[in-house]
């Protein structure tokens, strides 16, 4: 956990070298990640395989931000796939469900938001999709 972590406070730290691009595909979303900086490239590549890990076995984090409870609650209806591209990664995040392919693009466009504001944007819960009901929040792991 703690080297996720430093990995993803390094990119906060870095955000106003990253790049980001979303498009919304069916059942979700197709992100571009990168930066012209090779040590940022890494660091994109390190954390995107960090969280594919932690989606596929339901390893959650942020426990007090409703979009990430949310979005780990449905882990298991999630397919991620990674592409490394010159100077990060492309990633495809769907579902067939689509109702979870609202999380992913809710979920894509709060990481956005972390490669725009940095460290500010983290420290802020995410917001769901309107209409999506709030899920319990475990107060005991904040």
């Amino acid at each position: 956990m703690a080297e996720a972590r430093d990995t993803f406070h390094a990119l906060l730290r870095d955000h106003e070298k990253i790049h980001r691009a979303v498009e919304e595909i069916e059942g979700g979303v197709a992100t571009t990640t990168s930066s012209e900086d090779p040590a940022i490239a890494k660091t994109i590549r390190v954390h995107v395989r960090q969280m594919q890990a932690r989606v596929a076995t339901g390893d959650r984090l942020r426990h007090w931000d409703p979009l990430f409870v949310a979005v780990f609650k449905h882990h298991d209806e999630i397919a991620m796939a990674i592409k490394d591209v010159p100077g990060g990664v492309v990633v495809r995040e769907t579902s067939q469900n689509p109702d979870v392919a609202t999380l992913i693009r809710a979920h894509a466009r709060a990481v956005s938001e972390f490669a725009q504001r940095g460290f500010e944007r983290a420290h802020e819960a995410s917001l769901l999709p309107e209409g999506y009901p709030a899920p319990k929040i475990d107060s005991t792991t904040h």
